[in-house]
């Protein structure tokens, strides 16, 4: 646990802790993107684009059940300053029930599936995914626990190990199927995996079963606007594959999973480092608003923009190129998508990480969410409508930009808003996208 008076005097102990914890999370993510990407080429190359489209689908109704059922489990460890093992057994038991009831939901849902997307396959692999819910919810809670004590490098062994098995799994199985069940077999051998590596990497006890009935009262009020702010953040991300998959051929779907999975790096790499640093360092913290704090959010957001911002500037203008380059002619279509996919994915970079958690206003996260939903649904309908299939992915683009707004106002509300850091990454980012336009013009590529 780290003391509050830590921040002052220069706040060398939590300087040296946040440096520490931000390394692990940036190696963790720069690893986990890279073998997703190496992994993405070879499998590309395996498999088919109506492949990647199935699993979008598969992947969006299990995202959906994961983040509808959203207990808080993992900010209700991180937020109790000493969570006693009665809680911490509690917590896993709840995920346990939680895990086998996602899996029945699953199977529920998978023959309206298979029938709504005119898709067999779905009937099986939708069940079979599943099986990943009920294997991860027997992890051990130190996946938790190591957070809270921003034990990064231990996770860091965690998430990549278990990533490593999934790739090399699936590859194994593409070459020896040329199916997109090799996808599904990586993916419950890869939970099994973390389950696995949750117990290794850590000396807590085994969790036991236990139903206590104070512990869930106690997350209950938490765990609601949790659950409303994820659901809205399903639909907002993952949800959009299922409006798509509605709207596109399953060959054009998979083409969109594969745009946004690259461009959605920028979030999943902002997401990471504020749950896995940020929160736990505001928890700590405290619920005071410091000079020395406003200026650490600047050098965070600083620190993130300049991690973040150039990868998507590229993107922005050469996106196109970068897919027929690495890509066959099958995915050639993802170019386009990946340059929109990236132009909007630039309003991410602007966050400060979910301060709003560690103040325990959960409600935040649902207004943010609300607002963007309320954006996203209007402009693909009207994107599909007029422009087809590219029409659609300017609408989930352009759903991004009330982000921003909400984003200033959360700051303010909190004290920590630096207008200057917002002026100097929308003035870099048009000079920068400007820039490249004009090269690829001179050039006429």
């Amino acid at each position: 646990m780290l003391e509050k008076n830590k921040l002052g005097g220069g706040g060398t102990g939590l300087s040296r802790i946040f440096l520490s914890a931000s390394a692990w999370t940036v190696a963790s993510s720069v690893a986990s993107q890279g073998i997703r990407f190496f992994a993405n080429l070879i499998l590309s190359r395996l498999l088919f684009p109506e492949a990647f489209g199935m699993m979008a689908l598969v992947s969006a109704v299990m995202s959906g059940l994961e983040m509808f059922s959203d207990l808080g489990i993992g900010p209700s460890v991180i937020r109790n300053p000493a969570p006693a093992r009665r809680f911490l057994d509690t917590v896993w038991t709840l995920q346990v029930v939680r895990g086998w009831g996602l899996w029945v939901i699953a199977v529920m849902m998978a023959y309206p599936m298979a029938q709504w997307y005119a898709e067999p396959k779905l009937m099986y692999l939708i069940p079979a995914i599943g099986l990943t819910s009920v294997i991860r919810a027997y992890a051990h809670t130190s996946q938790f626990t190591l957070n809270r004590e921003l034990r990064l490098r231990e996770l860091f062994r965690l998430e990549v190990g278990s990533q490593i098995v999934t790739v090399t799994t699936s590859v194994t199985a593409a070459i020896a199927l040329r199916s997109v069940w090799a996808l599904a077999i990586g993916g419950v051998v890869g939970a099994l995996a973390w389950t696995f590596l949750t117990y290794r990497i850590t000396k807590e006890s085994r969790p036991h079963w236990c139903w206590d009935r104070d512990v869930l009262k106690s997350i209950r009020h938490f765990s609601y606007w949790v659950l409303s702010s994820t659901a809205l953040t399903y639909l907002t991300n993952q949800g959009t594959s299922l409006i798509i998959g509605s709207l596109a051929s399953m060959a054009e779907l998979g083409l969109y999973s594969i745009a946004n999975s690259i461009a959605g790096v920028a979030f999943q790499f902002i997401n990471v480092l504020g749950s896995r640093v940020l929160f736990p360092l505001y928890v700590q913290i405290g619920g005071e608003t410091t000079p020395l704090l406003k200026r650490r959010v600047a050098k965070v957001r600083i620190g993130l923009m300049s991690t973040v911002l150039p990868p998507l500037w590229i993107l922005t203008c050469f996106g196109d190129l970068f897919v027929r380059l690495l890509w066959d002619p099958r995915y050639a279509g993802a170019g386009p998508m990946l340059q929109i996919l990236s132009a909007g994915s630039l309003f991410w970079a602007l966050e400060a990480g979910p301060i709003y958690l560690a103040r325990g206003e959960a409600w935040i996260g649902f207004i943010v969410g609300a607002a963007r939903a309320a954006v996203l649904l209007p402009a693909i309908a009207v994107g599909g409508y007029y422009f087809g299939m590219i029409g659609l992915v300017w609408g989930v683009a352009i759903s991004q930009v009330p982000y921003y707004p909400l984003e200033v106002w959360m700051q303010r509300r909190y004290g920590v808003w630096t207008p200057w850091v917002d002026m100097l990454a929308f003035g870099t980012s048009m000079l920068f996208i400007g820039l490249g336009f004009l090269l690829r013009a001179h050039l006429n590529i």
